[in-house]
């Protein structure tokens, strides 16, 4: 113990002399020379070599601090390298797809599903709706082979190693730089542009210009929306000049605890599903609209057999009003089904067969007419087939429709005119349950972006069960028609 506690005393002192010893050689060393110096260099023995030591850890503190800093910057460096890679390789990537767009869209519309993955292409597939149907991966190796753009500061450097090429540095440069494969690249790539002729160029990069901004657009897309390193879209084109006019992403329809749930609704409206190249991936536009409802109006021409009970002959033109909802669904682009709800009212004058109205002490009557007000509803069940044209918003269509009508409610006058006197006479009263019309329409029109139509349409058939005469409607060379415009959103 007491050996350990005299080793401690004089380790302590050892180490207090020897700061001291610092301090004084530190002094003598400013300047201060004097025979206190001599002393001291012989007490602390050597203050060149203590002072050489010091001088050393300071210097190899610097260097420390120096090379930290260097590998921050380094670092940052490398950073920023990997990042200017990675815009890079997903550029080619962009152009890797065009040319495939190219290559493949030939119908008026082209579907794809994209796989990009940590912001580079991985996988594409063609759906059987395209006229060539094909299934790639993407070569990463092959991409790799093309370089990315070379720094400014490389570009002087490999020039400089050209004219010098003995000159120690170009090795490392070729290094660092790889002067020699940007050359051969370069080489190849002259070799490709005076392969082409000028016309096929021109033609190739007007396409390849729209096709790029198309999957740039994606490319976005997937950047700016996706939470998950993979983005699963299934993309839709124009075949003519491959405009994005559609795009779903497969991650929305996954659980919200795994990915983030955003389709496009490329409010690319419908404004936005026709929008046209250019615009930002934010704006691609939802699919086309299948489902309509809307207001109907139509005008009715009309001629009947018989009127309550009497044999009847037309004297005005008769005419009918309808007012009605509809509900219309496409089950392809230009054909739908229609069905909805109408009011209709039906005004009709006519002469009355003499023979009904025969009074003993009268006679036939010289003159006997009869007018009337109906109000009817009907349920119009219509199937539309039309013929899409390519670019026009106008579609022709035919149309066959049913329409089940219920009378409901009747005002009748009666005038008739007899050589001695004159009787009129008034009825008016709701129809039987039993009472009902079935009719049969064709008919032709034409549709204006699925929001505005106007059809003629003629009966093949009519049928009523309010009459003798089943077949009470007078339907020779087109006596009964109708003229219809709908108005859909």
């Amino acid at each position: 113990m007491r050996k350990i506690l005299l080793a401690i005393l004089v380790g302590t002192i050892f180490s207090h002399a020897q700061n001291l010893c610092v301090q004084l050689c530190l002094d003598c060393s400013t300047g201060n020379s004097n025979a206190m110096c001599s002393q001291v260099n012989e007490t602390c023995g050597n203050c060149i070599a203590i002072l050489d030591s010091i001088h050393q850890h300071e210097d190899s503190l610097a260097r420390a601090r120096f090379q930290d800093s260097l590998t921050t910057i380094a670092r940052e460096d490398s950073l920023a390298k990997e990042k200017q890679r990675q815009d890079s390789l997903q550029k080619i990537d962009a152009r890797k797809f065009g040319e495939i767009i190219h290559s493949n869209c030939k119908n008026d519309t082209c579907i794809y599903d994209v796989t990009v993955e940590n912001r580079l292409l991985k996988h594409i597939k063609a759906k059987k709706e395209n006229k060539n149907v094909g299934n790639w991966m993407v070569n990463k190796d092959t991409i790799a082979e093309r370089l990315p753009p070379m720094s400014a500061e490389c570009s002087v450097f490999c020039s400089n190693c050209e004219e010098n090429a003995s000159n120690a540095m170009c090795g490392k440069i070729e290094e660092q730089c790889r002067c020699t494969e940007y050359r051969e690249e370069s080489r190849r790539l002259q070799e490709m542009a005076t392969a082409d002729s000028l016309a096929a160029i021109q033609s190739f990069l007007m396409k390849m210009q729209q096709a790029q901004k198309t999957s740039s657009h994606i490319f976005e897309y997937c950047e700016k929306k996706s939470e998950t390193p993979t983005c699963s879209l299934q993309v839709e084109l124009t075949g003519e000049n491959f405009v994005l006019v559609n795009l779903l992403d497969y991650n929305a329809k996954l659980p919200k605890d795994t990915t983030h749930v955003d389709t496009v609704s490329a409010k690319r409206d419908s404004t936005e599903s026709k929008k046209i190249a250019g615009t930002s991936a934010d704006s691609i536009s939802k699919p086309q609209k299948n489902k309509f409802m809307g207001v109907s109006i139509a005008y009715e021409a009309f001629s009947e057999k018989s009127v309550a009970g009497y044999e009847v002959h037309e004297i005005d033109k008769n005419f009918g009003l309808n007012l009605g909802y509809f509900m219309r669904f496409y089950f392809y682009s230009a054909g739908a089904f229609q069905v909805g709800l109408n009011a209709v009212y039906h005004y009709g004058k006519y002469d009355i067969s003499s023979s009904d109205l025969y009074v003993s002490y009268a006679g036939y009557p010289d003159n006997a007419e009869l007018t009337y007000h109906s109000l009817m509803f009907e349920i119009p069940v219509q199937g539309r087939f039309g013929i899409p044209i390519r670019k026009f918003p106008v579609i022709p269509f035919a149309s066959v429709s049913l329409h089940i009508r219920k009378p409901v409610y009747a005002w009748t006058e009666y005038d008739v005119n007899y050589r001695w006197y004159d009787d009129s006479d008034s009825y008016s009263g709701f129809y039987n349950l039993s009472d009902w019309e079935f009719l049969l329409y064709s008919g032709i029109g034409i549709e204006v972006n699925r929001h505005f139509s106007i059809q003629w349409q003629y009966s093949l058939l009519a049928l009523v069960t309010h009459s003798d005469e089943v077949m009470n409607y007078d339907q020779d060379v087109f006596d009964m028609w109708r003229l219809n415009l709908d108005f859909a959103w």
